[in-house]
């Protein structure tokens, strides 16, 4: 997509997590969505704030955005004190987690860190939770389980688990900023549509609707070119955090936006290290 955009001259706001659409800029092409990479070193962050030093990571080898987390783990997890002693590789169509959990525990691990998206994350929390591992090991997903697409098939087995998300997951949690201001635009409406709180892939696509909309209100025409030049420059707080694109920067560069949670009773919690430190760097 991003060269038929390019060609065409028609910008194009993805909402997929690959750096490789980001780096280096493309004309025309622009992501919300934090990368792989992203997602990874703010857990990372994480890691060494709360002193979590041995992680075991595991991840769908199907996917370019868990591989990117994988070589991100590989390449930073050292800089933040933070030991991989295990890497496990899966499908996206993985049933049986068994082996994977047995060199986990073996690995006598903190931490089990898993980028994966669809059923198999569901599947190896239930497994996870029936192996006894939670006694020991904590479990965290990337922000792709930021969703009640995991949390109810999951059910009761996904409580305690701790992800990566946006601030704006964190809903009725949020103190009062004006970042909450611009996620309550979403939350609300969305809550008395479809009763239950707006997912990862919902924040996501609105907040590109934001930015996409507001280059069109500033722009002196609707053509691609006058709606790409204001793109280009555009710096706007939206339902996913603060953005400042520029010719080079294409995405999002603030870790920031990223939040650490918690699922209870599938609700997504802020964890004591997000109330104590994230929550200083929303936008008042």
């Amino acid at each position: 997509m991003d060269p038929i955009a390019a060609q065409n001259k028609i910008p194009l706001i993805e909402i997929t997590p690959a750096q490789q659409t980001l780096n280096p800029a493309k004309p025309y092409v622009y992501d919300v969505v934090p990368t792989g990479t992203q997602w990874a070193l703010r857990m990372l962050q994480y890691f060494k704030a709360v002193g979590i030093k041995r992680v075991a990571f595991a991840y769908d080898q199907t996917e370019l955005f868990d591989v990117n987390a994988y070589h991100a783990m590989q390449k930073y997890a050292a800089h933040y004190g933070v030991k991989v002693p295990d890497y496990e590789a899966f499908s996206v169509n993985t049933t049986d987690f068994s082996s994977l959990l047995s060199h986990v525990r073996s690995a006598h691990v903190q931490a089990l860190f898993v980028f994966a998206a669809g059923p198999a994350p569901v599947i190896l929390t239930k497994q996870f939770a029936s192996s006894g591992l939670a006694k020991s090991v904590k479990l965290f997903f990337s922000g792709a389980e930021a969703s009640t697409l995991y949390t109810k098939p999951a059910g009761s087995a996904a409580n305690g688990v701790l992800m990566d998300a946006n601030d704006a997951d964190l809903g009725p949690y949020l103190p009062g900023s004006k970042f909450k201001g611009v996620a309550e635009h979403l939350i609300k409406p969305y809550e008395k549509q479809y009763h239950s709180e707006p997912p990862q892939f919902a924040v996501d696509a609105y907040a590109a609707s934001q930015l996409l909309f507001a280059a069109m209100r500033k722009a002196h025409s609707l053509t691609g070119p006058a709606i790409e030049a204001q793109l280009e420059h555009l710096k706007m707080l939206t339902v996913d955090g603060s953005f400042s694109y520029s010719p080079k920067e294409h995405g999002p560069s603030n870790l920031n936006n990223l939040a650490i949670v918690v699922v209870k009773k599938g609700s997504f919690l802020p964890t004591p290290w997000e109330k104590k430190v994230a929550y200083k760097t929303l936008p008042h």
